[in-house]
């Protein structure tokens, strides 16, 4: 009679403990892929933004190039602008796999916005120039 009544036990642990695990393991592998598009992006980034301020490259290449390198995000904006001192660059992303609990977990947003500074002149040069616009 005890091996009757203890029969369906593994299948009501299971049907809970499955699912937990599973939604652990999905999560990990989401994140992992999300870290490997933000790393895309901030190396791409830092790429343009030094290569233009060395004046080895003009313009940045277009989004679908670095889009065919993304997993799991959608460029939103490329954008890299430069004066006299600076070279700025910034760029956006969203994912495109919307899970609630996941957005939760991320404080509301599934969203990557980076953004890189390097200097247009060496420090002398542009403290010379800042010299001169103080005159």
């Amino acid at each position: 009679m005890l091996w009757k009544k203890e029969r369906g036990s593994y299948t009501v642990e299971a049907a809970f403990i499955v699912p937990m695990v599973l939604g652990i393991a999905f999560m990990i592998l989401y994140l992992i892929l999300w870290h490997h598009d933000r790393c895309v992006l901030q190396a791409d980034l830092q790429d343009r933004v030094f290569l233009m301020a060395e004046k080895e490259k003009k313009e940045s290449g277009p989004i679908e190039e670095l889009q065919k390198k993304m997993w799991i995000m959608i460029i939103d904006k490329k954008e890299i602008s430069s004066n006299v001192l600076l070279i700025k660059g910034k760029v956006a992303a969203h994912s495109r796999v919307n899970i609630p609990l996941l957005t939760f977990m991320l404080h509301g947003s599934q969203k990557i916005e980076l953004e890189e500074t390097y200097p247009a002149k060496q420090p002398d040069e542009a403290r010379r120039y800042r010299k001169k616009e103080e005159k």
